[in-house]
C-alpha cells in the first residue's frame, strides 16, 4: 500500500506496508469511499474469495471479511457509495458467469469478523462477467461480460434484486 510522502508533491511515494491480499493474485480492488469509517478495500484476485481488509488503530491490515460464494476467478470487485446506509454494499464479477451482491456490516469494535451475508446470485447468461460499477447514490449496478452486453440491476419493491436494463452494442 503506497502513501504520499508529502501530498503536496505527488512525486514522492513510501510503501509503509506490503501485504499478501489473496495468496494466487490479486487482480482487483475497490476502495470504500465513507469518510466515516476505518479505511477499508475490498480485494479480488485468482481464488474464487473475495475479501474486505481493515486499517486498524495499530496501522495494520487485517481481515474483516471474506465473500465466499464464487466458484472460479473474480474479474472485478466494487464497493457501492454509502449514502445512509446502515450497511455496506459489495458487488463481484465472476468467470463462474454471476454477479453477486453482499451485504456487509461492519462489527463495532472492528477487530472480530463483521457481518457479510450475500444478498443477491444472478447468472450473467452463458458468458464470463467482466465489470460491475455502482452508479453515484449506489442503488443500481451496472455489469458487463464477454457478450458485450451490459446489464442494468436494481432493487424492485420487494428489495429483490433484478434486471431492469439492458444495452447491446451494435457491430
Amino acid at each position: 500500500m503506497y502513501e504520499a510522502a508529502n501530498p503536496m508533491n505527488l512525486s514522492e511515494w513510501t510503501l509503509p506496508e506490503n501485504f499478501l491480499a489473496d495468496v494466487d493474485g490479486a487482480t482487483c480492488l475497490s476502495w470504500n469511499s465513507s469518510r466515516f469509517d476505518i479505511p477499508m478495500i475490498l480485494v479480488g484476485g485468482n481464488s474464487n474469495v473475495a475479501k474486505v481488509w481493515g486499517y486498524n488503530a495499530t496501522r495494520q491490515w487485517h481481515v474483516i471479511a471474506e465473500l465466499v460464494g464464487h466458484t472460479d476467478i473474480i474479474h472485478d470487485v466494487c464497493w457501492a457509495p454509502n449514502l445512509g446506509r446502515s450497511c455496506h454494499w459489495l458487488a463481484t464479477a465472476s468467470k463462474d458467469r454471476t454477479i453477486r451482491i453482499w451485504k456487509l456490516k461492519l462489527n463495532p469494535n472492528r477487530q472480530e469478523q463483521s457481518e457479510v451475508v450475500q444478498v443477491m446470485a444472478k447468472d450473467h447468461g452463458s458468458f464470463e462477467v467482466w465489470r460491475v460499477q455502482w452508479n453515484v447514490t449506489g442503488t443500481m449496478l451496472a455489469s458487463t461480460g464477454d457478450d458485450g452486453t451490459v446489464r442494468m440491476w436494481q432493487q424492485d419493491h420487494k428489495q429483490q434484486w433484478q434486471c431492469v436494463h439492458t444495452l447491446c452494442g451494435e457491430l
